[in-house]
């Protein structure tokens, strides 16, 4: 039977290291001496060294035929394993041509080291270049002719289902018959022989169409059809041979694990890798044990488990992890192309995934949306409903190499979805968990009622800031309010503003109100006259314009301390018209010395201090009616004083450049007196 598998020149894979020794032991007919040893064709050996060739070919008879036919030669070719000596050997059953009327009977001994798949690549490769073998043919560095074991045109399927076979053979079932569909013969055989350990292959003989009936029941045999020639030409031997090997099953339902690594090894270049991946998890489960015939069904089950575990998960068991009740198994083999799979089934689970309580796959999940940028926009649409919801940004992404453009894709798009004041202070909480500092985000960042108070409040020179927010944010009444109430002493600069022109409805009577917080007392009153009169004006233009107000609010703008002009006369009238026509005649009594020389921009006189945040300051304003801008002058009366000459010229409002205020004072409080009497006697 001359091989049909092509050649090519090469070392072989694995042969590297190993002891070049090939033995070969050759019987047949000599001419005038019948079937014997051919010692032209017969390497020089030790006595143990035949022995061990001896025991390799025992039970392999000579097929003898009438060479007056001219018969070509045909062969079959057996590949055993000998336990004693740990190598491989082959024997070559020849019939007719160079074999002889006689027949042939070609036996080989591997060099130590070299696995099933080296061996049948030379043994078939020498073969398929002539039929007769000889030391001289295995001699050399590796440049022989060598067998290429092509899987390409061999069926997955159909491997997967012999491959079942072979694996539930047992004392009862010891044959397996090749019969692969797109791979005869010995190009079936190599790429079976590729489908299992070197530990579980030494338990078979493997053949390309075994010769004899094996009645050891130890032997588990795998064996290609006999070629229809060779058939012909030894029927007997044939059915003796066949007797004992069962047909095919018509239908062998072949396990998962099992059909995805046939297929694997019929992919040609992955093929190698992952069965070497897999061969080097066999032996760790070995674990330098050596079997024997006896452990044949553990060791089949064990390699089972191996390749399910390097088995890809199907498709439904992919999904199993978005449940509840995940099976182990499913953990176990989770890897990278598992999470790739699963977002592409289901492209909606990646938080799923990034969340997952199971390690393996929320380190897997993690490690592919690092990689993959395609992820990417999921991961920002995940963030934005953090940011939004207040949630903190996973640890994972703190200190990614896309960490800085993440924050900035997920600020940009929130703005887009939240209000300010909804989303502003929770991104800051979100970019401080990304170990990110909010301030080098200010450009991102919005401007919130509560953060623009604040900054106003430990930096008043942010008045501009203030004012723009309030012309443009929903919520900027409140702010103005809020800020007046907290920082009492910018009253001085934001009435003027607003006593020309209100800002976001809000006028400067009403910020008064607010300031007061409906406190009528008079240090109060006369407090907030001071701070009133004491402040600074801006030197910066009366108001920011609605188009320039984003641009403005983010810059410190400072404004000169030092007043240049006193508050304008009209507003400092306006302002004592507003208190004498809100204030009861007796407070009005009270502070009517500090009413009187706060509108003629005299010294104010000495009151309690207030605190500048009183508790009432944490509760939302109320807005009062908007009053009209310029009220028409109201004139004080003036309460008699009972202060003694001692007191009183004391008072900085008592100077001798003042004495006609006094006078008026005085003409006021007998006034007020009076009424007050006419009201207790009523």
């Amino acid at each position: 039977m001359p091989s049909a598998l092509p050649v090519h020149f090469g070392p072989v894979p694995g042969a590297r290291g190993a002891r070049m020794s090939w033995l070969v032991d050759v019987k047949r007919q000599v001419a005038g001496s019948g079937f014997q040893t051919d010692p032209d064709l017969t390497s020089k050996m030790t006595r143990a060294e035949r022995q061990t060739l001896s025991n390799v070919s025992a039970g392999f008879t000579q097929l003898g035929v009438d060479m007056s036919t001219q018969p070509r030669a045909l062969h079959s070719t057996t590949f055993v394993f000998d336990g004693g000596t740990g190598r491989w050997g082959a024997v070559v059953v020849g019939s007719g041509g160079e074999y002889g009327e006689t027949g042939a009977i070609q036996t080989v001994l591997a060099p130590e080291g070299l696995s099933l798949v080296d061996v049948a690549r030379w043994v078939l490769g020498a073969l398929s270049y002539g039929p007769l073998l000889s030391p001289e043919v295995f001699s050399g560095d590796g440049k022989h002719l060598i067998a290429w074991d092509s899987t390409s045109r061999v069926d997955p399927g159909a491997l997967a289902q012999t491959l079942t076979v072979m694996l539930g053979m047992s004392q009862e079932q010891r044959y397996t018959l090749l019969n692969v569909q797109g791979a005869q013969g010995e190009q079936a055989l190599m790429a079976l022989m590729r489908t299992v350990p070197e530990g579980l292959a030494r338990l078979v003989r493997w053949s390309t169409a075994y010769p004899h009936n094996d009645r050891n029941r130890s032997h588990k045999i795998v064996t290609c059809l006999w070629p229809e020639e060779l058939a012909q030409r030894h029927p007997n031997e044939y059915k003796s041979a066949t007797s004992r090997i069962p047909p095919m099953p018509a239908v062998v339902k072949a396990p998962m694990n099992l059909d995805w690594y046939a297929q694997q090894i019929c992919q040609g270049r992955t093929a190698t890798d992952i069965r070497q991946k897999a061969e080097e998890k066999y032996r760790a489960k070995l674990n330098g044990i050596d079997l024997d015939s006896s452990q044949w069904e553990s060791a089949t089950q064990m390699w089972g488990e191996v390749l399910e575990n390097m088995r890809p998960l199907a498709d439904d068991e992919l999904v199993w992890v978005l449940s509840s009740e995940t099976p182990p198994s499913v953990f176990k083999r989770w890897d990278d192309n598992a999470t790739l799979r699963l977002l592409r089934l289901r492209p909606g689970r990646l938080q799923q995934l990034l969340t997952h309580p199971h390690k393996t796959v929320h380190d897997s999940a993690w490690k592919v949306v690092l990689q993959e940028r395609s992820f990417y926009t999921d991961l920002v649409t995940w963030q934005v409903e953090a940011v939004r919801t207040g949630r903190s940004a996973p640890p994972e992404a703190a200190g990614s190499a896309w960490c800085t453009s993440l924050a900035k894709d997920v600020l940009d798009e929130v703005e887009k979805q939240a209000p300010a004041s909804e989303w502003g202070p929770r991104a800051e909480h979100w970019l401080q968990s990304l170990g990110l500092d909010p301030r080098e985000y200010e450009d991102s960042l919005p401007l919130w009622q509560e953060k623009v108070v604040n900054r106003f409040k430990r930096d008043p020179a942010r008045v501009d800031e203030l004012l723009s927010y309030a012309q443009t944010a929903s919520d900027g009444a409140g702010a103005l309010i809020k800020a007046a109430q907290q920082v009492p002493e910018s009253l001085g600069f934001l009435l003027p503003r607003l006593w020309r022109e209100p800002v976001a409805g809000v006028t400067w009577d009403a910020l008064l109100n607010s300031a007061l917080q409906s406190r009528t007392a008079p240090d109060r009153i006369i407090e907030i006259l001071r701070l009133t009169d004491n402040a600074a004006p801006l030197s910066r233009s009366p108001m920011p314009s609605t188009g320039t107000a984003q641009s403005q609010t983010r810059r410190g703008d400072i404004y000169d301390v030092a007043p240049e002009n006193s508050m304008p006369i009209e507003l400092r009238r306006d302002i004592v018209a507003h208190f004498v026509n809100s204030v009861s005649p007796l407070t009005l009594g009270e502070v009517a010395n500090a009413l009187l020389a706060f509108e003629h921009a005299l010294p104010l006189p000495s009151a309690r201090p207030i605190p500048n945040t009183p508790p009432a300051v944490r509760r939302e304003p109320s807005f009062p009616p908007i009053q009209p801008q310029h009220q028409s002058q109201v004139m004080i009366a003036h309460q008699p004083s009972n202060t003694p000459d001692g007191e009183r010229s004391r008072h900085p409002f008592f100077s001798e450049d003042s004495v006609w205020p006094l006078r008026v004072s005085l003409g006021l409080n007998a006034v007020l007196l009076f009424t007050v009497l006419i009201l207790i006697f009523l």
